[in-house]
């Protein structure tokens, strides 16, 4: 009878006790943190068919108690800790019970430990991380953590998100790529429109970085976008990855209709250098002809993008148009004109540019294509409403940069007057702050407006921007992290902000916002409140209204703005005038553009019915989509705007415009009075409610009412064109006891006028 079977089962025991020895001996050393023995011991047994799971985990918790924070190496412990609980959870029940009861490793320990290097990884990350790093956070931490680092989690992907889409132009193929098909749930959020508008920027972003050549790989990587899915794309893509200007001029003729012909164009501009490199003698006469055509196209837009015009240029350009109609690229080109025409307000060329163009560009479903793109389908409807507005008569103002605001590396957001107009806040970009509110004051004496200083009483650590502020100065609306908040005027500054409502704040989404001058009516868009019906499908972002007063908590409940809405339309960016006028942006009301600036008036106290909103005209709106963050000046005869339509660096910048006369808005003359001694025997709660009242000297009418801006001062704004007035100050509204004398001042036309200090009272 052989022994070996029998010494060979003792072997396997002693060397089965030996591995678990190990084991136990690392988690022993690691409890008395004696690490470099606890690692020896684990390494030993790391690949062991059964302890490899202890030693495994042993390893990650040495690497945490250590306090590892580099995020690869997090990263690589996270692949660790899943590899020891896929051993886990191959081991028979008998191992898995004795791992537990001599190392403690279980399933709750791997959640534990999960938990512990993913909230280390977390603490790593801000705005500007970068959502494709983030993604690989996702990536190595699939599973659904705790709560609160779960809450954690979509929090910073929120604000990344959200970071880059600040700067959407500048955002690289693989950015739009992560933003549009792994985060598709915040961006629609924002918008039904909003996830598209994020993605029409990734075709140029993949052909900026791989070039046309290889638009194949774009379409099999982004196979639901319009391009990939768009008639003769893929007659397109073989012509343009090919060396030859015969065929991409047999794709024009064969397809006149193609959606991006303006790619051949540029594709057979660049395979003969701008025309230097074409020999006649190589094409037919049908060939040579469409060669002559582009070549004028081409010169064309050198004219439009130098400003330098030759004195054919207007006859060439409807020449070009009626030898190249339907062509998109044609239909590109006479907007790029338009748009031309508009900025010098060369409004009778503009005019007869788009009557022309009327002609040319029907309404065409082309053969064999079922795409019902707007360039086949909305034209119509479209030079309806183009030439009607181009043909009103214009107010002849412009459209100007503001000085002294421009800042060289940084974009100015959410321009918001003062009460006074002498004082301007805007959104600016702080480092890792991200946007915080600054403040400029307007230096009279240079026309110039001062360098911008933060504001700390309206900064935190998150997103600030400024919304609103009251008439009287003493509200002021903003933006925290995503949430609307209110600060009110202390002695001498802002106070802390605080939020409001939850019925605002738990809408998926809130954008901007505006208060009545009155302080009574707050609009915001939004993007609708019921969460679950997102998941189905985004929503359309419409404009809300909430009054103060409609409830025991303060403010009303959020009532949508029904009359505004025009069916599969969006209405954004509200801003309320200082005489009540609403001005917003909409996509679905007649436009010269994808958005436009439209005013409206409430005609009701309650702001629950309103006009049908009127088009602020050629002089505001482009062709463009305006996205315009908008203050109108507390006289009411201009306003500040941030946009990146205008700007060459295609970044956010301030401008300043005159209201055109379609808004009807009506002139404010502007008031201050300082508070100085008035009422200093009141409390400082009883002082906030002493009251300004203004009256006319000629027949006593009460004008208006208005308490201080803290100790500072009184700011009236008034409305009409008033000669002479009475004012004097009381304890209160409702006190009929008067704190000063009666004071009198003939009004002058325009600008801030200081009134002459008030005599006391003894």
């Amino acid at each position: 009878m052989s022994l070996r079977p029998y010494f060979c089962s003792v072997l396997l025991v002693l060397l089965s006790l030996s591995g678990f020895s190990q084991v136990k001996k690392g988690y022993k050393f690691l409890a008395k943190k004696n690490y470099p023995a606890a690692r020896t011991a684990f390494l030993k047994q790391y690949q062991h068919p059964v302890y490899a799971t202890g030693a495994r985990t042993g390893l990650v918790q040495i690497r945490l108690a250590e306090q590892e924070k580099q995020l690869d190496s997090l990263f690589k412990l996270a692949d660790q800790l899943y590899l020891a609980a896929e051993k886990w959870e191959a081991l028979s029940p008998k191992s898995r019970k004795k791992l537990v009861k001599k190392t403690g490793v279980d399933t709750t320990r791997f959640r534990e430990l999960f938990a512990e290097i993913e909230s280390r990884a977390l603490v790593q990350y801000h705005d500007s991380t970068g959502i494709l790093v983030f993604d690989q956070h996702l990536y190595h931490f699939p599973d659904t953590p705790a709560v609160a680092i779960f809450q954690q989690r979509e929090g910073l992907r929120a604000k990344m998100v959200a970071w880059h889409l600040k700067s959407l132009r500048q955002a690289n193929y693989a950015i739009l790529d992560a933003l549009y098909n792994h985060h598709y749930d915040l961006l629609s959020q924002r918008g039904k429109r909003y996830p598209d508008y994020v993605y029409s920027f990734i075709l140029d972003a993949f052909i900026k970085e791989h070039t046309y050549r290889n638009l194949a790989t774009f379409v099999k990587e982004q196979p639901g976008h319009w391009f990939s899915e768009a008639c003769w794309s893929e007659q397109a893509v073989e012509v343009l990855r090919q060396d030859s200007v015969q065929l991409a001029l047999g794709f024009l003729r064969q397809y006149p209709y193609f959606i991006l012909d303006d790619w051949m164009d540029l594709h057979i501009n660049r395979l003969t250098n701008d025309g230097l490199l074409i020999d006649s003698t190589e094409y037919n006469p049908t060939e040579w002809t469409q060669i002559q055509e582009l070549r004028l196209g081409w010169d064309l837009m050198k004219q439009l993008r130098s400003g330098k015009r030759t004195p054919s240029y207007d006859q060439d350009l409807l020449r070009y148009l009626q030898i190249t109609a339907p062509s998109k690229r044609g239909y590109d080109l006479f907007r790029l004109a338009l748009s031309a025409y508009q900025r010098r307000a060369a409004w009778d060329k503009a005019l007869q540019l788009l009557k022309t163009a009327q002609q040319l560009y029907p309404d065409v479903m082309p053969p064999d294509c079922d795409k019902r793109y707007l360039f086949y389908t909305s034209k119509n409807e479209w030079f309806k409403t183009a030439i009607d507005i181009m043909q009103r008569p214009a107010d002849g103002f412009s459209i100007e940069p503001v000085p002294g605001l421009s800042q060289a590396d940084r974009e100015e957001l959410a321009p918001v007057f003062s009460p006074d107009g002498r004082s301007l806040y805007l959104a600016l970009e702080n480092g890792r702050n991200g946007l915080d509110i600054y403040i400029s004051h307007f230096d009279v004496q240079q026309n110039f407006w001062q360098t911008p200083q933060r504001v700390a009483s309206l900064s935190s650590a998150a997103d600030d921007i400024p919304y609103s502020v009251t008439r009287d100065g003493r509200e002021f609306l903003l933006a925290q992290g995503g949430k609307l908040m209110m600060s009110t005027y202390g002695a001498s500054d802002w106070q802390k902000p605080f939020g409001l409502p939850l019925t605002v704040n738990e809408f998926p989404w809130v954008g901007r916002a505006t208060l009545s001058p009155d302080g009574r009516c707050l609009i915001f868009e939004g993007s609708g409140n019921k969460k679950e019906a997102h998941e189905v499908e985004p929503p359309f972002i419409h404009l809300y209204r909430m009054v103060k007063g409609e409830s025991r908590f303060g403010w009303g409940n959020p009532q949508i703005m029904a009359s505004l809405i025009i069916e599969g339309g969006e209405e954004r960016t509200p801003a309320f005038g200082p005489d009540g006028n609403l001005y917003f942006i909409a996509d679905r009301w007649p436009s010269l553009g994808q958005g436009d600036v439209f005013v409206t008036r409430s005609t009701k106290d309650d702001w629950s019915e309103w006009t049908k909103p009127e088009n602020l005209g050629k002089e505001v709106n482009t062709l463009g989509e305006e996205k315009h963050w908008l203050s109108i000046a507390p006289d009411n005869t201009s306003a500040i705007f941030a946009t990146d339509e205008l700007s060459k660096k295609h970044e956010s910048e301030l401008y300043s415009m005159a209201l055109p006369g379609i808004a009807k808005a009506e002139k404010h003359q502007i008031l201050n009075l300082p508070v100085g001694n008035i009422g200093q025997h009141l409390s400082p709660s009883k002082r906030r409610e002493m009251v300004l009242q203004i009256r006319d000297a000629a027949t006593d009418q009460l004008i208006s009412e208005v308490k201080p801006q803290g100790e500072l001062r009184f700011i009236v704004s008034l409305p009409g064109a008033w000669t002479k007035i009475r004012y004097q100050v009381f304890e209160s509204a409702k006190s009929v006891v008067p704190l000063t004398q009666v004071g009198e001042y003939v009004l002058k036309p325009g600008g801030l006028q200081e009134l002459p200090e008030l005599i006391l009272l003894q």
